[in-house]
């Protein structure tokens, strides 16, 4: 038996300086295919970071998502100096070009300059530097269709003149930065997806559990935004009984 699966750790939030700050990093994801016995597995679905509190200061990192044994890594934080590492890399703050965060699953955050922030890195591409407003966060990964084709774990923004945004929920987007005194943005929350094959032919039934459960196209979809359990059902030797049950 074999079902598809994409877990998105928690996006990190942004920093907060005297002067604007870098964005924070998307959380970082894993995707493929695993095998799977007909038991209960474990989903953990991981909490995007606070964004940062007060001036001069670091916001927090996404939190992980798990399943199957395998680990989304949460996005690393924006910061008002040196972005964090993370599974996508934070950016910089003003004034501090040196290394921003570095991606231990998406790519690295972008370098801030004397005039704004750099941008978190996403899944899909780095972090930019400003140019010279606020640099680009990173873009997000696409899932496959099997598991729905959305873009998860973008960067966020770096900080210039616009007051912070956080990233959606369960998109395990980083937030964006600010102009200075400005309150900045958190991360989105992760989502774990798991598919299999409708007609049985994966040899997953669609009497499996947990999460919501829909259809695309030739695929079952169970889609977590919270931690839960997916119980898996073992198809018949036919296919998938409720499948030929509607001919």
């Amino acid at each position: 038996m074999e079902v598809n699966y994409l877990i998105v750790a928690g996006g990190a939030g942004a920093g907060r300086g005297g002067d604007p700050a870098g964005g924070g990093g998307g959380g970082g994801s894993v995707t493929g295919s695993v095998e799977v016995t007909e038991q209960e597995y474990t989903i953990v679905v991981g909490g995007g970071g606070a964004a940062a509190s007060a001036n001069n200061s670091t916001g927090s990192n996404g939190s992980n998502s798990t399943g199957f044994s395998l680990t989304g890594i949460g996005g690393g934080a924006g910061s008002d100096q040196q972005g964090q590492n993370g599974g996508c890399g934070g950016g910089n703050g003003t004034y501090w070009s040196g290394a921003a965060g570095v991606g231990s699953q998406g790519y690295n955050g972008g370098s801030g300059n004397n005039s704004a922030g750099g941008g978190g890195g996403g899944m899909g591409g780095a972090g930019q530097s400003p140019s010279p407003y606020g640099g680009a966060g990173g873009v997000g990964l696409a899932a496959s269709a099997a598991l729905g084709g959305v873009t998860y774990s973008r960067g966020g923004a770096g900080g210039w003149i616009a007051a912070g945004a956080s990233g959606a929920a369960n998109t395990g987007n980083g937030g964006t930065g600010s102009k200075k005194n400005t309150i900045t943005g958190s991360g989105g929350s992760g989502i774990v997806i798991i598919s299999y094959k409708t007609d049985g032919s994966d040899g997953v039934s669609t009497d499996s559990t947990g999460g919501t459960q829909t259809t695309s196209g030739d695929y079952t979809i169970h889609t977590f935004t919270s931690g839960g359990t997916f119980e898996v059902v073992e198809a018949t030797a036919g296919g998938n009984s409720n499948f030929f049950q509607l001919f």
